[in-house]
């Protein structure tokens, strides 16, 4: 088992190392200068700007530089925000919220994902199925974006006009994102959960139907079956326990997705998240800013994906013994 986790953490970090590179090559190529923006400065001034950003240094030296502080987690100060914010800071003010939002979001979508999947595969063929079905059809159907104006006219603008009066606040606000206030927290919160979750359980759903209906037609199952175990006991330690794995391939990405911010939701939304960081950063130019998300963004999915070869060594032995 250690071995396998040894070489798992070896690809994670050839992985990591990768991405840097490219990432830091392809800032090089990017068109555009941020120190350029809105006006040209002064020639002197702009001498003075690169000398003490260490840009005047040939592109390799910049290189091993950067290696060097990205190791130590240190990316460097933001061009574009002002009070020297380094990009450590600015992505310490994004994530948070788009983590919060992430781990709620996952959480519904693998808990209602499986269920989904369970009642549709043990139903196979009767409106429960078709329910299930026509859930996750429409889950993967409808996107992010429509489904988030659907919650907020219907249930932010619709559902909560009549009760509003009654609770002196909007009990589901349209926008908005209040961390620390307790009386409405749970309201702001409500919708951009349910936009960013559907699509995952619609997926999740949909995986976990069609490996239970492979696994229940299995012979170990009609073995179980033939010595007696009850039906219960069939379900819990035989279907559903063989019939995870391709879940927990996909959580991996998932959950790097959902945790790291969704540029449409948080920008819907109003959440101060990852995604709006990201995509500010690109429109600024600020080149360490976006090398600080991106490697962020890569080194959370390598790290995603390196517990989901952990768990399927856990679940399955006969993986991490063929490795």
């Amino acid at each position: 088992m250690f071995k396998f986790i040894g070489n798992r953490i070896v690809f994670a970090l050839l992985a990591l190392w990768l991405l840097a590179t490219v990432t830091f090559f392809l800032m090089q190529a990017m068109p555009g200068d941020p120190f350029l923006k809105p006006k040209a400065l002064p020639e002197s001034v702009e001498k003075n700007i690169r000398a003490k950003w260490g840009l005047d240094k040939p592109v390799v030296v910049q290189y091993l530089v950067y290696l060097g502080n990205a190791v130590t987690g240190d990316f460097g100060y933001s061009y574009y925000y002002k009070g020297s914010r380094t990009v450590a800071e600015v992505i310490g003010a994004g994530f948070p919220a788009s983590a919060d939002l992430g781990i709620r979001s996952l959480t519904i979508a693998v808990i209602l994902g499986l269920l989904l999947g369970i009642v549709a595969a043990l139903n196979a063929g009767k409106a429960a199925d078709a329910f299930a079905m026509f859930l996750a059809i429409l889950g993967v159907s409808v996107p992010a974006f429509v489904l988030a104006y659907l919650v907020q006219y219907f249930i932010a603008y619709k559902l909560t006009a009549a009760v509003k009066p009654v609770l002196g606040f909007r009990l589901f606000p349209i926008t908005g994102w209040k961390a620390y206030d307790f009386r409405t927290t749970f309201g702001f919160k409500v919708l951009p959960v349910i936009a960013l979750s559907f699509g995952s359980m619609a997926t999740i759903s949909r995986l976990m139907r069609s490996s239970m209906l492979d696994v229940i037609s299995s012979d170990y199952i009609k073995t179980a079956k033939a010595k007696g175990l009850s039906r219960n006991a069939v379900i819990a330690k035989h279907m559903i326990r063989n019939s995870v794995l391709p879940i927990v391939t996909v959580l991996g990405p998932m959950a790097a997705a959902i945790m790291t911010g969704t540029f449409v939701i948080e920008s819907i939304f109003g959440v101060p998240g990852m995604g709006r960081l990201y995509i500010t950063s690109v429109q600024n130019q600020d080149y360490t800013v976006i090398m600080g998300t991106t490697l962020f963004y890569g080194a959370f999915l390598i790290f995603m994906n390196l517990l989901v070869d952990i768990a399927y060594g856990l679940i399955d032995p006969r993986i991490r013994l063929a490795d």
